[in-house]
C-alpha cells in the first residue's frame, strides 16, 4: 500500500489551488461574456422597439379604415362615452379608433353582428351562440363593454400600447379570463406561437379561436391610424396597393385570399400599374399567376414565376440581382425591387412575406412599399437590416 508523503502532499495542494484559481478565472470571463450579451440583447431590443413607433400615428385621427367600418365611427364614439364607467383604469373615449379596428379584423362592418359579441357575457338577448345577435347596434354594445373588460385586465396604458392591446384582443377572441391567466405565466405577451399553443392545448374541439387575431388586429390599427406621407394610392414615384383593401381582400388567391396569401401579386400589380397599365390591379395579377402556376399551397406566390409571367404580358424588363446593386438599378433604371423576407420584423408569418424597395435617398437610406403595414412606407431603413430581414432574393423590375 502506497503511503503519501507531506511533500507530495503539499504538491498535489498546490497543483489544487492553481486549477481552482484557473477554473474561477474562467467562469469570471464567461460570467462577464453572458452578462455583456444580455445587456446588448437588451439594447437590441429597446432599439428596435423605439423604431416601431416613428411618430407617424394620430390616434384621435378618423376617416382611416373601410366605408364599410368607418360608418360605425358615431356610434363607438358615443358608446366609449357612455361606457367610460372606469376612467381610473381606462379612458374609453382615447379607444375609438381601437374599437373600429376591432369590427374590422370581426367582420369588416358587415353583419348584424359586427363585433362579433354573441358569445360575450353581456349579451342578454339572444342566444350566446355565434352571429346570434341580429342588431348591429346591440352587437356594438355588447362588444364595446367587453373590449374594454379586456383592455383593463391586461392593463393597457394608452392607445399607443400596442403589444398589451394585441394580447387584450387575443382575449377578446378566446375568452378573457383563462387567457389572461395563462399567458401572464409565459410573460403576458402576445405571440401567435403563444396564442397557437393556447388553441392547441387550452380551447375545446370546435371552438379553437383565432391565434392570429391579435396580429391582426394590429395590422388594421395601425394601418387606420397612420398619417400618410402623401395621397391615397400612391407613394411618390409609385402606385400603392394594399393586400387588405376591401376591394379585393376577400378576392380568392389558391386556398386562401389576396389579404391572406396575396403580398406577392399585389407587389407585382404595384409595378405594372406604375410602369404599364394603371388599370392592373391585384385580382388581375392573381389571376395571372393563378393560370402560370405562380402560387405554391401555404406558402403564397413564387415569385420568379409571377414576374415572368408579367414580363411576356407587359412592357417590363426584369432581373435577379444582388442586394449590392439594389441601388444601382434603382437610380440607373428606376426600377422597383421586389424582395421576400423572412419571419422576424416585417411578417409573423412562416412563409414570410414580400415588398418593394422603391428608393434610395441621397444619405443611403432604403424606402419600401409595403403591402401589409402601411406604417412601413413612411420609415427608412438600412441596408444591413434589409439584408439581415432578407429570404435571399431581390428582383428588380424596371420599365422597357
Amino acid at each position: 500500500m502506497s503511503r503519501t508523503t507531506p511533500a507530495k502532499k503539499r504538491r498535489n495542494a498546490g497543483l489544487l489551488g492553481k486549477l481552482a484559481f484557473k477554473l474561477s478565472f474562467f467562469c469570471a470571463v464567461f460570467l462577464i461574456l453572458v452578462i455583456s450579451i444580455l445587456v446588448l440583447g437588451i439594447i437590441a431590443t429597446v432599439s428596435e422597439d423605439d423604431t416601431s413607433n416613428d411618430g407617424t400615428y394620430n390616434y384621435g385621427s378618423s376617416g382611416g379604415f373601410p366605408a364599410s367600418v368607418e360608418a360605425y365611427r358615431p356610434l363607438i364614439t358615443k358608446l366609449c362615452e357612455e361606457y367610460n364607467n372606469k376612467p381610473d383604469k381606462l379612458n374609453l373615449p382615447d379607444y375609438v379608433n381601437a374599437m373600429l379596428a376591432l369590427i374590422q379584423v370581426e367582420s369588416s362592418g358587415i353583419g348584424t353582428d359586427p363585433m362579433q359579441a354573441s358569445e360575450c357575457g353581456y349579451n342578454k338577448e339572444y342566444p350566446n351562440s355565434a352571429n346570434a345577435i341580429q342588431d348591429a347596434e346591440y352587437s356594438c354594445r355588447c362588444g364595446v363593454q367587453y373590449a374594454r373588460d379586456a383592455f383593463i385586465k391586461f392593463g393597457v396604458k394608452g392607445a399607443d400600447d400596442f403589444e398589451r392591446l394585441a394580447a387584450a384582443v387575443q382575449g377578446y377572441n378566446f375568452g378573457i379570463d383563462g387567457w389572461y391567466l395563462w399567458i401572464s405565466k409565459r410573460g403576458g405577451k402576445y405571440t401567435v406561437a403563444l396564442a397557437q399553443e393556447y388553441s392547441d392545448t387550452k380551447m375545446p374541439a370546435g371552438a379553437k379561436g383565432t391565434p392570429t387575431h391579435g396580429q391582426k388586429f394590429l395590422t388594421a390599427y395601425k394601418a387606420g391610424i397612420v398619417t400618410p406621407s402623401n395621397g391615397s394610392g400612391t407613394i411618390e414615384n409609385m402606385v400603392y396597393y394594399k393586400q387588405w383593401d376591401e376591394r379585393w381582400a376577400s378576392y380568392p388567391y389558391g386556398t386562401g385570399t389576396i389579404q391572406s396569401s396575396g403580398c406577392g401579386i399585389t407587389c407585382m400589380a404595384m409595378c405594372i400599374a406604375t410602369f404599364c397599365d394603371n388599370t392592373v390591379t391585384p385580382p388581375t395579377m392573381a389571376d395571372l399567376s393563378m393560370k402560370n402556376g405562380g402560387y405554391i399551397p401555404g406558402q403564397g406566390s413564387s415569385m420568379p414565376t409571377v414576374v415572368s409571367a408579367a414580363s411576356k404580358k407587359y412592357d417590363i424588363h426584369y432581373k435577379a440581382i444582388s442586394s449590392k446593386e439594389i441601388k444601382k438599378y434603382v437610380k440607373e433604371k428606376n426600377a422597383l425591387i421586389i424582395w421576400g423576407c423572412n419571419t422576424g420584423y416585417f411578417s409573423n408569418s412562416a412563409a414570410g412575406h414580400v415588398m418593394i424597395i422603391r428608393d434610395v435617398t441621397e444619405n443611403d437610406k432604403y424606402l419600401i412599399a409595403d403591402p401589409n403595414r402601411v406604417e412601413n412606407n413612411s420609415k427608412e431603413f438600412e441596408l444591413s437590416f434589409i439584408e439581415k430581414e432578407a429570404r435571399g432574393y431581390y428582383i428588380a423590375v424596371w420599365k422597357k
